[in-house]
């Protein structure tokens, strides 16, 4: 697995030591072997690596979606390690934003309403919430598409549509984006 990071700006992500071991039974995988870093605030970080080498076991850890077996991580300082699931996922809806191989939009529901999703978790007003959807679908070239729903989408338009669902986009208090190995078909 790569990591690449600099240290000339606030950091975002610390990471040291960190290890995850999966048990089944008698059989144990070592999923990440002591990975250290940092990402710092405005930075682009490339995750790479071969199949089974970590990288969505790192993402998840680093998403407050898992825990490591030991090693310490930090996001703008907050150690997840003790946190109620709760309180977890108040972090993930105010700070990480995600955007999984699969889309993970509601197909019932429209471009606009899965846009809506997370703003409504976070008790934003009704008509905020719309205003802001609608900008982030405008930014993103999906302006007038809001009424879609994703089964009537191309793979870009599902991307498209997920990238301001989960944060990418400025339209709430998030920090930063998560992406898994799907997110590679956008430009």
């Amino acid at each position: 697995m790569l990591f690449a990071a600099s240290k000339n700006m606030d950091s975002l992500i610390q990471v040291r030591d960190l290890v995850k071991v999966y048990s089944s039974g008698e059989v144990e995988v070592q999923a990440l072997r002591g990975i250290s870093l940092s990402i710092e605030r405005g930075e682009f970080v490339a995750i790479m690596g071969a199949s089974g080498s970590g990288k969505s076991t790192f993402m998840n850890i680093i998403g407050f979606l898992d825990q490591p077996t030991s090693g310490r991580y930090l996001l703008e300082g907050i150690n997840g390690e003790n946190l109620s699931r709760d309180k977890l996922a108040e972090i993930r809806n105010r700070k990480i934003g995600f955007v999984f191989q699969g889309f993970n939009l509601l197909s019932r529901t429209s471009a606009l309403e899965n846009v809506e999703l997370p703003l409504t978790y976070a008790g934003t007003q009704t008509s905020k919430r719309k205003e802001m959807a609608q900008k982030a679908l405008s930014e993103v070239g999906l302006k007038g598409r809001g009424h879609h729903h994703p089964p009537d989408h191309g793979a870009k338009e599902l991307i498209w549509d997920a990238i301001p669902w989960n944060g990418e986009i400025d339209y709430g208090p998030g920090n930063g984006a998560r992406g898994d190995e799907g997110c590679g078909e956008s430009d």
